[in-house]
């Protein structure tokens, strides 16, 4: 747990921000169209990575979805930079270096927003640990939450280690 001041030191030191997709900038809906996986976005994260961007902060999305539209969305509508959309992620941790490199970021600079297992190992490296609004459904279903104590990704209660 941050104290304002560390809260405010921890931010200060953001130059870069990463994302996983599903779950993070969508609704963990996936639909089969047409042989292709669609997702459903909102909106205001477009504008707000777009305005991100903009400001001139590197944005990186590192996935294992295959599909050319995430790539097309985020390059194209939310201000990426190609080559930094990262598909087919088997180790996060590999692309993360590779943004990093890229960029010449260290691991504190960069924001990695994940919220599944693949994702805990930058989640860890970044040494930020964002707080997601929503555990995912399986553990809705069954109202199991994080304690408030620890109340950092992963959102599922079932993938910590208790």
């Amino acid at each position: 747990m941050y104290d304002k001041q560390q809260l405010a030191c921890a931010i200060g030191r953001i130059k870069a921000f990463a994302f996983d997709v599903d779950g993070i900038l969508t609704d963990d809906g996936i639909y089969a169209i047409e042989g292709d996986l669609q997702r459903r976005y909102d909106a205001k994260d477009c504008m707000a990575l777009r305005m991100a961007a903009m400001k001139g902060y590197p944005l990186a999305i590192i996935t294992g979805g295959i599909s050319k539209i995430i790539e097309q969305r985020f390059v194209g509508h939310c201000g990426f930079k190609e080559g930094d959309v990262y598909l087919r992620s088997r180790n996060k941790m590999e692309q993360l270096d590779d943004f990093c490199a890229k960029y010449g970021l260290s691991y504190d600079q960069v924001l990695y927003c994940g919220d599944d297992l693949p994702d805990l190992g930058p989640i860890r490296a970044a040494g930020k640990e964002p707080a997601l609004r929503m555990p995912c459904r399986r553990c809705w279903k069954r109202r199991i939450t994080l304690p408030t104590s620890r109340a950092a990704t992963p959102s599922c209660a079932t993938s910590w280690k208790w």
